[in-house]
C-alpha cells in the first residue's frame, strides 16, 4: 500500500491547451505514476482541481466527512456580474 502523504500532484501540458494531472510517488529512486487523468482538461487550474480531488479521495478525505446535499455559505458576497 502506498502512503498517501508521499504522493505529489503534478500538472503536465504535453500539447498546448491540453492539461493532465498526475499523482506520482515522491521517491528518489522511483517517481512512477500512481494515478493519472483519463482525458485532457482545458486549463491548468481545472487540472489542478481535479488532481486535488483525486488526491483527497485517495487519502480518504471524503469517507470521514458526513455527506451533505448542499452547502450554504454564511458569507454574502453580493451580486455577481456572471450572466
Amino acid at each position: 500500500m502506498i502512503d498517501a502523504n508521499s504522493i505529489a500532484l503534478v500538472v503536465n501540458e504535453p500539447a498546448p491547451g491540453r492539461f493532465y494531472w498526475v499523482l506520482q510517488k515522491q521517491d528518489i529512486d522511483d517517481g512512477s505514476a500512481v494515478d493519472t487523468a483519463s482525458a485532457p482538461l482545458p486549463s491548468y487550474g481545472l487540472a489542478m482541481m481535479a488532481g486535488m480531488f483525486a488526491l483527497q479521495r485517495r487519502r480518504g478525505f471524503f469517507s470521514r466527512r458526513p455527506a451533505r446535499d448542499s452547502y450554504e455559505s454564511r458569507a454574502d458576497f453580493g451580486p455577481t456580474t456572471i450572466q
